[in-house]
């Protein structure tokens, strides 16, 4: 139509419910599918969802739910597969960005797990926010290449922190190389052996006066301590 520059439009007034509703029966597993023919530059969305109101109290611009499978519910799944180009800067089945304007903390993503039935008592699920799994690849030729679960970065802040878990809200302990803790709350509990590669490096604890000391091995491993 002209004077706009999309193909079809709907603009539902007042509606009870939702603008447009596809429901699928039978042995239909799709309910949209959306593929491009052509070779367009720039930025392509094969789905693109904005949300603006100034008076609404959340605004979601894509919610996904799942329930009921008999294997696996996912709310929102994404996939990047390169066929034909290189690896670019940036390959991800899920981008998320904060981009504030205003004066408020911000998430590029946020994962909370939680009971959803206060009825039902769980005794063999575990809650998880964030899984990261890295599979690497099956060819034996990958000789470079590095398998990582999860990556964190902080930069240019007034104060970088990768990962942070707070006192102020945690009650819970970090642990490594194992499934369970045994440790009171706000206790990192290590399974295994702490390497620190670099020479020179130790660990740094706080006396009862709050002095900042810091223990380092000699050659013939005596601990050696000095004020930081």
């Amino acid at each position: 139509t002209s004077g706009y520059a999309f193909g079809f439009g709907f603009y539902p007034t007042d509606s009870a419910s939702a603008g447009v509703t596809i429901q699928t029966k039978g042995t239909t597993t799709t309910g949209l599918s959306i593929a491009q023919q052509s070779s367009p530059t720039g930025t392509n969305y094969g789905l693109n969802a904005l949300l603006g109101s100034i008076n609404a109290a959340t605004n979601i611009a894509v919610n996904g739910q799942s329930e009921d499978a008999t294997g696996v519910n996912i709310g929102v799944r994404g996939r990047v597969s390169n066929n034909t180009n290189a690896g670019s800067s940036i390959n991800a089945g899920v981008y998320g960005l904060n981009d504030p304007r205003l004066n408020y903390s911000g998430h590029g993503g946020l994962f909370i797990s939680q009971q959803n039935n206060a009825s039902f008592v769980f005794t063999s699920v575990d809650f998880i926010g964030v899984e990261g799994i890295s599979l690497g690849g099956t060819n034996v030729g990958n000789t470079g290449l590095k398998s990582i679960g999860g990556k964190f970065s902080a930069l240019n802040g007034q104060t970088d922190i990768a990962i942070l878990v707070p006192s102020t809200d945690n009650t819970g302990n970090v642990v490594i190389g194992a499934d369970t803790s045994s440790a009171n709350n706000s206790t990192v509990e290590v399974t295994g052996n702490i390497e620190l590669i670099a020479i020179g490096n130790g660990f740094i604890v706080k006396s009862p006066d709050g002095t900042r000391w810091k223990f380092t091995p000699t050659n013939s491993g005596a601990w050696t301590s000095v004020s930081v």
